[in-house]
């Protein structure tokens, strides 16, 4: 009798059939690892879905597409929760300019065009984490522009 990892292979004195089977049992084996490697999938025969992004870790990256829906959904989410939070209607308009910087999760320092309800646009500073698919709103100020004639004055 020949015993493998695989289980009993055969029960015969003879020692050359054991090991045809043996054989054809590693060879079994060997074609289910290439089926499930061909299949795209692992032990389950899911497929495996692998997606490399590069992103510069520390420091601040500007946002090349401010119409990127993504981006436009991370500042209206900041709108929405000042908002709520400040009990204002508020409406975002466009993300003016932003930059990403990459450290536990993914932040976001973004200019937007928010229309409060009743008065005119203004621009606001807003920095959002996105950490495990959720956002977390950190800031959301007022963009205060200094005029030239202050800083003569000063």
């Amino acid at each position: 009798m020949l015993v493998t990892r695989f289980g009993v292979v055969a029960a015969t004195s003879d020692c050359s059939d054991a090991l045809l089977q043996r054989k054809k049992a590693q060879r079994w084996q060997q074609g289910r690892r290439r089926r499930e490697e061909s299949s795209g999938g692992g032990k389950f025969g899911l497929p495996v879905v692998c997606c490399i992004v590069t992103i510069e870790v520390g420091g601040w990256v500007p946002i090349k597409d401010m119409e990127d829906p993504h981006v436009r959904e991370v500042a209206q989410h900041a709108v929405s929760e000042h908002g709520r939070l400040k009990r204002l209607q508020l409406k975002m308009d466009k993300v003016v300019e932003g930059e990403t910087q990459a450290d536990s999760g993914i932040t976001y320092r973004l200019v937007a065009t928010v229309e409060e309800e009743g008065a005119d646009t203004k621009d606001y500073t807003i920095v959002v984490v996105e950490e495990n698919a959720k956002l977390h709103l950190k800031s959301f100020k007022k963009v205060v522009i200094k005029s030239e004639s202050s800083h003569k004055a000063m």
